[in-house]
């Protein structure tokens, strides 16, 4: 099996949970808040059917980075609310079905990161705990923290530079520096700017983490 098989196939299978929990979804769990800011449930729902899709487009990115030029938060919220107009007529069910379709956008790394946050975006403010495998775990921690992934996910190089990310759960270990240890899955929320992962975290590097994750929500929030 070749690499890109592989990592195919485990993002098809985050996929096909994704659609398991969303399927699962009451109209209260619809419109909770997730974890991503301003963002309903049904908006990380319309996000990620939208991203392993081709949306937005490189096009719209680009116009979107000209209007905010080095404002990262306000391109984001930009995209995300041009996403929600386009497709605010879609039924639940139309975006289960969207949300199903297969993947066919490149960059299969990134959408499994994109996979399998945003899962998490939604478990973990409806309290729909799960446990994600071992293997994509790793996978996802070894993209969003390199050159290539932190630009392409949410910058998570830059939360975690000249710290040591340990998780507890299964073997792993990235960096040099004070250490920041805890479960996997916290270790990939929190480095991808999710402040409420790091209550699930410990070590001598958190104070650090915890800083840039602070910084980065503000600077979001006020884009």
């Amino acid at each position: 099996m070749t690499e890109q098989t592989a990592i195919a196939e485990t993002a098809t299978a985050e996929q096909t949970e994704f659609v398991e929990l969303v399927t699962s979804l009451t109209a209260a769990e619809w419109s909770a808040p997730s974890l991503c800011d301003g963002l309903t449930v049904r908006d990380v729902v319309v996000h990620i059917a939208a991203h392993i899709h081709g949306e937005p487009s490189g096009a719209e990115i680009k116009r979107a980075i000209l209007r905010y030029p080095l404002q990262p938060g306000r391109v984001g919220k930009r995209l995300d609310r041009d996403q929600r107009a386009r497709h605010a007529a879609r039924s639940e069910e139309n975006l289960v079905q969207w949300l199903t379709a297969p993947i066919d956008t490149p960059g299969l790394p990134t959408q499994l990161s994109e996979l399998v946050i945003h899962q998490q975006d939604i478990r973990r403010a409806i309290d729909r705990p799960r446990s994600i495998p071992a293997d994509r775990l790793a996978a996802v921690l070894d993209f969003s923290t390199s050159k290539t992934g932190h630009m392409s996910v949410n910058f998570a190089r830059w939360r975690v530079r000249g710290l040591r990310l340990v998780a507890t759960d299964f073997a792993w270990t990235r960096g040099e520096g004070p250490a920041v240890a805890g479960p996997g899955e916290a270790l990939i929320l929190a480095a991808n700017g999710r402040g409420e992962a790091l209550a699930d975290l410990a070590g001598p590097g958190l104070a650090a983490l915890t800083r840039r994750t602070k910084k980065w929500s503000e600077r979001f929030a006020s884009a």
